[in-house]
């Protein structure tokens, strides 16, 4: 995902770069919200890329995070 994300055209700026990682996080943080809405059980999501990236905000022994746009 992250190698998509920067596929193309390269970022110009470091603020390039954060934007594309926040809009990743925030994709994933949304499915990770979404799954928890329809199983409040749930521990992971299905998609291993996804997962991957939600255990940076969601993982043991983080602090709880909650993405927001900008």
């Amino acid at each position: 995902m992250v190698v998509r994300a920067f596929a193309g055209e390269p970022p110009t700026s470091l603020k390039d770069v954060a934007q594309r990682y926040g809009k990743l996080f925030e994709d994933v943080d949304k499915r990770w919200q979404e799954r928890l809405q329809s199983d409040a059980e749930s521990r992971t999501l299905p998609e291993s890329e996804h997962e991957a990236l939600r255990q940076v905000f969601h993982g043991g022994g983080t602090a709880p995070v909650t993405c927001r746009p900008s």
